[in-house]
């Protein structure tokens, strides 16, 4: 109960912490007023700037933008960028062998130039869920493989990569042993 007052008041293990710009991480309320900031910085940069990406998809923080370099180099575009709001940084990924990863999903350029789908998981994720003899209610066991399913089913997977998937879902509820519980 000390920490959780402690760190309410911004004392953390005698340290006093003040919170200068932004709002907190973790305050529910965070992402729905970033929401409204990059809202209204987009609108800015839309009308102000001379270029803007011809795709712009965002997710609270995360941007998946197609960029044409001969209108403008990445650098000079992100340079302009984070020169709107010294606090905020923008950083840029550029796709590597046709491939770029966006929130869960690796984004595929074929060899005809169209984007195909897959599933991303990130390089430190554990594929560890709540096991099936812990002592969780039912419900929180499940939610992963809920999440995991509704995935599957709701991205445009090719026929391959959806059996992929779901391989990789089976052997995770296996080795959760979750399994008789799912299938």
């Amino acid at each position: 109960m000390a920490l959780t007052f402690s760190t309410i008041d911004n004392h953390v293990i005698d340290n006093t912490f003040q919170q200068h710009e932004g709002t907190a991480m973790g305050n529910s309320l965070s992402p729905f007023i970033a929401n409204i900031f990059m809202s209204k910085f987009e609108t800015e940069v839309k009308d102000k700037f001379e270029y803007f990406p011809r795709v712009w998809f965002r997710y609270v923080d995360d941007i998946f933008a197609v960029f044409d370099t001969k209108a403008i180099s990445l650098d000079n575009f992100v340079a302009k960028l984070n020169n709107r709001f010294p606090t905020i940084k923008f950083t840029y990924e550029v796709e590597h062998n046709e491939q770029l990863p966006f929130l869960d999903v690796l984004v595929i350029r074929n060899s005809e130039n169209k984007l195909e789908f897959d599933v991303h998981i990130k390089e430190t994720a554990t594929l560890r869920y709540i096991p099936n003899d812990s002592h969780h209610p039912f419900q929180h066991k499940m939610a992963s493989f809920n999440f995991l399913i509704h995935r599957l089913l709701n991205f445009p997977l090719s026929k391959e990569r959806f059996e992929h998937e779901k391989q990789l879902i089976k052997n995770i509820a296996k080795s959760n042993a979750i399994l008789n519980a799912l299938f």
